[in-house]
């Protein structure tokens, strides 16, 4: 296991609490610098977590009038051998590989 999951296997369970995170790292706090990095740090990543949360985005409800309003733009048929060219210009065909 490497990264996050190295540090907190109880993620590979499912989704928990993100306060839970704080609490398990103060328990490990002597194992590693990174449980003492993610309290130092508890601040900027709750800001982050907010900033990130999709399911209630930071937009204003003047902001989403706005943007009910706009109307929907028929989308542009995929050009594909324009497309594959471009790609091949930029150079991405030696950075993105095929998965």
């Amino acid at each position: 296991k490497k990264g996050v999951l190295k540090r907190f296997p109880e993620l590979a369970d499912g989704p928990m609490p993100f306060d839970r995170l704080f609490d398990l790292s103060e328990k490990r706090l002597k194992d590693s610098v990174v449980y003492a990095r993610v309290i130092q740090d508890w601040d900027k990543l709750q800001n982050t977590r907010k900033i990130m949360d999709l399911e209630i985005p930071m937009v204003s409800e003047e902001e989403k009038e706005y943007l009910s309003q706009l109307p929907l733009e028929q989308l542009n048929e995929l050009r594909i051998l324009e497309f594959m060219s471009l790609y091949t210009e930029d150079g991405l065909n030696h950075i993105i590989k095929n998965t």
